[in-house]
């Protein structure tokens, strides 16, 4: 069976629900999209003195991601907070699997519920802190969210030519094509896709040349990105892995899109004698899009699945239908009574005549009216009968935009 990474909402750094305290300020990266290093919006807040920010939501596990410019080992000093409780400095600073440095989290033991995560950051003009966005897993739904995916995400469709990659420096997964042609498609429920890949120190090696893929929403146009040894800028064995922000789609209406990507190879026939640099993907972020937490199933009437794609019958249907047919039973013996009962009457009258004379005597208006036939059956007024036909459908209930549904598992 296979275990998808939870749900998580990405927040960026710009959202109005985070509380800045003073000596804040947004800083527009100066680097190119798609180079190691590029904050994943574009946009980081930058202090560079005493200042703290904070968070709160509805879920378990938070993690705040960030950088510092520095050229040495950092002299800056920061502590985090979960619920007002310390839960460490300095001392947990360190690369996350993706090469990005983490200042709080995770955090996974969190009870479910509401918390707060606040960060305290001493830093000083020689060497400023820049928090790009933090990640928390929901335990509510949203209606309105960026949803964080990971590659292994069942909604994705690969086409030939993509691999499970893995490293044997650090346990880090995603799904890597060099095959020309190899495609990727998604249908998402947002505005707007930002698609992240995932490099090693290996790809700034003079060996690997430029690559091209291209991406299109909704069979538009193809938009080309161009993928260099830029993605792996800074990299080495200490840090030997990145994500990279490679492409963000244009804003379209909020409602149902499909995404195709298609890697077309090597940018220039020449390059046939490197190494091509392979398109790789770590995570998509769909911008307001919907989240729906793995949680066990609630009691309600709407039909589940079964194996094999049959449906079961809601128990409220089955009651109902149950119900009709002990209706119809009752109804065809009451008929079947009510026959019978008409049938032995007249046969009574037709033995009190046979009593009295062996000759068939002719109808006669002058007959005595005690012994005048029976008026005859009427079949024109038929008893009711409940004819309970259950429609297999779901209840009328008009659910929530497609949601991102994916199993827990520890990131």
């Amino acid at each position: 069976m296979n275990h998808y990474m939870s749900t998580q909402i990405l927040v960026d750094n710009s959202d109005p629900n985070i509380q800045y305290s003073p000596g804040w300020a947004s800083k527009t990266s100066s680097l190119q999209p798609g180079t190691n290093g590029y904050p994943i919006y574009g946009t980081s807040q930058e202090t560079d003195t005493q200042a703290e920010f904070s968070f709160s939501y509805v879920g378990t596990s938070v993690t705040i991601y960030g950088s510092i410019i520095v050229a040495v080992k950092p002299s800056l000093t920061f502590i985090c907070f979960v619920d007002d409780v310390d839960v460490g400095g300095n001392d947990v600073i360190g690369f996350n699997a993706e090469g990005a440095n983490i200042f709080c989290g995770p955090f996974p033991d969190l009870p479910e519920g509401q918390h707060e995560v606040r960060l305290s950051v001493k830093a000083s003009q020689n060497q400023s802190f820049l928090f790009d966005y933090l990640l928390y897993t929901p335990s509510s739904a949203l209606p309105s969210a960026n949803v964080f995916l990971p590659s292994d995400n069942p909604n994705f469709e690969y086409g030939n030519g993509w691999e499970l990659v893995t490293s044997e420096i650090t346990p880090v997964t995603g799904m890597e094509t060099e095959s020309v042609g190899s495609q990727f498609t998604f249908n998402f429920y947002g505005v707007s896709i930002l698609w992240i890949g995932r490099y090693n120190f290996t790809i700034a090696a003079s060996d690997h040349v430029q690559t091209l893929m291209t991406y299109s929403v909704d069979g538009g146009s193809p938009m080309e990105v161009s993928l260099d040894s830029s993605v792996a800028q800074g990299l080495n064995k200490t840090n030997p892995l990145t994500t990279v922000p490679l492409f963000e789609t244009f804003a379209y209406t909020r409602g149902q899109h499909s995404l195709e990507v298609i890697f077309k190879g090597a940018a220039d026939a020449s390059g046939q004698h490197g190494i091509p640099i392979p398109l790789s993907l770590a995570y998509l972020v769909v911008r307001n899009g919907t989240a729906t937490p793995s949680a066990s199933p609630s009691q309600t009437s709407s039909p589940t699945t079964r194996p094999g794609g049959m449906k079961a019958i809601p128990k409220i249907h089955l009651a109902a239908t149950l119900g009709s047919c002990l209706a119809a039973v009752l109804v065809i013996i009451v008929l079947i009574t009510f026959v019978v009962c008409r049938r032995m009457k007249r046969r009574k009258y037709a033995s009190a005549d046979s009593g009295t004379s062996s000759r068939v005597e002719p109808f006669s208006r002058d007959c005595d009216p005690a012994f005048a036939p029976a008026g005859p059956y009427q079949k024109g007024h038929n008893f009711p009968e409940h004819q309970g036909e259950l429609n297999d459908i779901e209840p009328s209930v008009v659910g929530p935009p497609p949601s991102y549904l994916t199993r827990r598992s520890s990131i």
